[in-house]
């Protein structure tokens, strides 16, 4: 079993539409906002109908950070390069230190 997000962005109502689709050996199936699960023939196209939620596209960021949160990951890719950053330069200077000391030579 498997799951695939689709967002479809609805520019009209300033809205993301969310679907929610799990594959299986029994095929792919929606779940709907209704709370159905309901079968979706792979060359369908996705009906607002069938939407897990929609949400604003201010909400999206907020939805993003706390999911990020709830799953152990950063909030925000800017944060995981300045994380990437810090390490970088905490190596360099334990790298510039052993070879100053004479532990390794470049």
């Amino acid at each position: 079993m498997s799951f695939k997000v689709h967002i479809i962005d609805n520019w009209p109502g300033l809205t993301l539409d969310v679907y929610l689709a799990e594959t299986s050996a029994g095929g792919t199936y929606l779940h709907t906002h209704r709370g159905d699960i309901k079968p979706h023939p792979s060359n369908a196209t996705l009906d607002s109908e069938d939407r897990w939620f929609h949400l604003s596209h201010a909400a999206a960021p907020v939805l993003l950070a706390a999911l990020a949160r709830q799953l152990g990951a950063v909030e925000h890719p800017a944060q995981l390069r300045r994380d990437y950053e810090d390490e970088r330069r905490r190596v360099d200077r334990m790298i510039n230190h052993l070879i100053g000391e004479g532990h390794i030579h470049p």
